[in-house]
């Protein structure tokens, strides 16, 4: 059985966990490097949008907190599937302005440059997009650790155990400790706090 927490340890965690995100998001926007833009702006946007949906204010609930990262983790997920996919364009020799557009045009980024990006002897390029995977990767074990201190806190999930890996990159897996519950309840009850917080 997975150790639980109370709810005084779960809010103590989790305004922690909210000062963490609040650092992420100083950080992507200290960034300021214009050859990057649509991608900063887009990995900002995401990350203000999935802080606003945490609850915050208030005696705040465990199954409400679970539900909104449990949806989030989806989104994290996507973006750091673009910051990769963007440094293996720069990798084969793809133009940026292009690639930028292309991604925009395929609604993975919110803006482009319209073809306006001709400066392709960009130095240290490759180096700055890994520095974003570097903090995005953050964004995410924060969001898995709001999480799993979340599902501590709920009774219903005493049987479940969650392991956040960190390398090559940060996932959250669960497993079920004792008999208590089946692989099939398992599923249900995570999926199900998806769904409902879509509704």
């Amino acid at each position: 059985m997975t150790e639980s927490h109370t709810q005084e340890e779960f809010e103590l965690n989790h305004k922690n966990q909210l000062l963490n995100f609040e650092k992420l998001i100083i950080m992507l926007k200290s960034l300021n490097d214009s050859d990057l833009r649509p991608l900063d702006n887009k990995l900002v946007e995401t990350l203000e949008t999935i802080f606003g949906r945490i609850p915050k204010n208030g005696r705040v609930q465990p199954e409400d907190v679970f539900r909104q990262a449990m949806q989030s983790l989806p989104e994290v997920d996507s973006q750091r599937m673009i910051i990769e996919n963007l440094l293996e364009a720069i990798k084969r020799g793809d133009k940026l302005g292009e690639t930028v557009d292309r991604y925009q045009s395929l609604g993975l980024l919110s803006e482009g440059f319209g073809g306006n990006k001709t400066d392709e002897t960009l130095t240290g390029l490759g180096e700055r997009i890994v520095k974003r995977k570097g903090i995005w990767n953050l964004v995410g074990l924060t969001l898995m650790q709001l999480t799993v201190n979340a599902l501590k806190t709920i009774s219903k999930f005493g049987q479940i155990e969650p392991i956040i890996t960190i390398a090559p990159v940060p996932g959250l897996s669960f497993a079920i400790k004792g008999k208590g519950m089946s692989f099939y309840d398992l599923y249900t009850n995570l999926t199900e706090n998806i769904i409902l917080s879509e509704k």
